[in-house]
């Protein structure tokens, strides 16, 4: 039998929507999870020239949010990425984050 290795990534996304989902975004399984998968994508937005890589982990943390039934804190996510975006004057993050802001509503 081939086997593909899994994504750790999407694995580990998966485990926090499923933990928020069963036991609710405030349970210590969640928050870990959360935090975990945080860390895991700083690093990658460390990588990142300028303040890009912050402008995408704001963009995926809303996308998180979204996909966990977390609207308001989704819209939240996107608000403050969009006020990151105002105060750098990055216009093409600005159009961005102000389409995901419509989508989500």
């Amino acid at each position: 039998m081939n086997e593909q290795p899994q994504n750790p990534e999407l694995t580990l996304k998966q485990r926090l929507l499923e933990a928020v989902k069963e036991k609710g975004p405030d349970s210590s399984e969640a928050k870990a999870l959360f935090l975990e998968w945080t860390m895991s994508q700083e690093r990658i937005a460390d990588q990142a020239p300028g303040p890009f890589g912050r402008y995408e982990l704001a963009l995926k943390r809303a996308h998180l949010f979204h996909d966990a039934g977390l609207i308001q804190d989704a819209r939240q996510a996107l608000e403050d990425a969009l006020t990151m975006a105002a105060q750098e004057f990055e216009p093409e993050y600005w159009d961005k984050i102000r389409d995901e802001l419509e989508r989500f509503k």
